[in-house]
Formats: structure tokens, C-alpha cells, sequence
């Protein structure tokens, strides 16, 4: 993925395991150089791991991903151009769900997601 334009506090993310509009689980990085793992039900976002990474900035490019894993515990990991960052466990996790991309900023941000691969083990 490229960040193409963005304003401030860009986050950048691949989401997995989605239930339905308010609830999965999502990994990625922000423009303040912070990679995360985060568990998301209704309202509430719950940071199961975090780490320093480099910063998200206009015109770089990363390869975020995210592997889902399991159920009791579910496994989640993220690596970004192919280095391990940031894993987590959650010990009753969510079982199956739909995957997806998502972007976040205070203000306008484009975020080109390119050659998006899908698997299930």
C-alpha cells in the first residue's frame, strides 16, 4: 500500500475476521510511526499489542500483514515488508469473518492498496 495523500493522524489498515459493522479485528500502521493490532467490538477499540515502526509519510510505500490464526486462543501478527512487528493473543477469539481494508485520518488521506492476496490455510 501507498500513501498517496493524507492529512494528520493517518492510519492505514487490513482488517480480518469481521463480523458484521462493528466488530473485527484490524492491524496496521500509523503516520506517527506506531504499528498496531487492535480488537474492535461496538464502540469499543481495545489495543491487544502496539510497536515503533517507521512512520507512514506521502509517497512511501509498505506491505502490511495480517495473519489471523486460530480460535481458542486466535493468534494475531502483524509484519510490514516482510518483518515481524507486533503479535497478539486472544484466548476466546472470533471464529470466522470477512476481511477488508480500511483508512482513517483527521482530514482527507488516499491510501492505494495494491495487489491484495487472500489466503486461508
Amino acid at each position: 500500500m501507498t500513501l498517496d495523500e493524507g492529512g494528520s493522524a493517518v492510519q492505514a489498515t487490513v482488517v480480518c475476521r469481521g463480523v458484521d459493522a462493528f466488530t473485527w479485528y484490524e492491524a496496521g500502521v500509523s503516520s506517527d510511526g506506531v504499528a498496531f493490532i487492535d480488537q474492535v467490538r461496538d464502540s469499543d477499540v481495545t489495543t491487544l499489542a502496539t510497536a515503533d515502526t517507521e512512520p507512514l509519510t506521502v509517497g512511501q510505500s509498505m506491505r502490511l500483514e495480517l495473519t489471523c490464526e486460530g480460535v481458542r486462543p486466535a493468534t494475531l501478527g502483524l509484519a510490514i515488508d516482510g518483518r515481524s512487528v507486533a503479535e497478539a493473543s486472544v484466548p476466546n477469539g472470533l471464529a470466522l469473518g470477512f476481511v477488508g481494508l480500511a483508512v482513517s485520518a483527521d482530514g482527507a488521506a488516499i491510501v492505494d492498496f495494491t495487489d491484495v492476496v487472500v489466503r486461508r490455510p
